[in-house]
């Protein structure tokens, strides 16, 4: 599975949301 890419662009959406 090649998601980690996704996962560190998911990651950042959601700091950048929470903040």
């Amino acid at each position: 599975m090649h998601a980690d890419h996704s996962w560190k662009l998911l990651g950042d959406c959601v700091m950048v949301l929470c903040l």
